[in-house]
């Protein structure tokens, strides 16, 4: 792959991995029933500002980033998954799911680490968990999120021409 094209790869498999997993949309406690209606709505491939959320829900934000091809070659880049699971204060128990004990983003982040941590399937080589830290949001000190960084390796150009 060339370095840029795998940035929609890694979304939409990571977009159909969260809506493929029913332990996942069934944590995020959203009232929709076709799964589908969470892109856009809980699930978006960009930044979002929780400011523009209207409801107290939960919502996870994917981003890719290539920061810079690998110091001792210019054939590899490192790609860096970056999701943001951010929940309303009052959406942070999870009520829906008996015997959980864990908070809302903490259990999402749990979850997803599962899913993620390690595939060989994204670009080459292993994803690695990089990060998981928590905090309040810096737009709106209503919502509580966690960070989750993964890295994986992909080809800094294309194998054929």
């Amino acid at each position: 792959m060339a370095n840029s094209s795998i940035i929609d790869d890694i979304k939409t498999k990571v977009v159909n991995i969260l809506l493929t997993d029913p332990t996942i949309v069934k944590a995020m406690n959203v009232p929709y029933d076709d799964i589908d209606d969470l892109v856009g709505k809980n699930i978006f491939t960009f930044s979002q500002n929780p400011n523009v959320i209207t409801d107290s829900e939960t919502f996870i934000t994917i981003q890719v980033h290539i920061p810079k091809s690998s110091t001792v070659s210019t054939t590899w880049v490192h790609p860096i998954l970056e999701m943001w699971i951010i929940s309303h204060n009052k959406h942070m128990k999870v009520l829906n799911m008996p015997r959980v004990r864990a908070n809302r983003n903490d259990l999402l982040s749990q979850l997803i680490d599962e899913k993620l941590n390690g595939r060989d399937d994204f670009g080459y080589g292993q994803m690695f968990l990089q990060r998981n830290i928590e905090g309040v949001h810096p737009d709106n000190r209503d919502y509580l999120y966690r960070q989750l960084v993964f890295e994986t390796k992909d080809l800094s150009k294309p194998v054929c021409r």
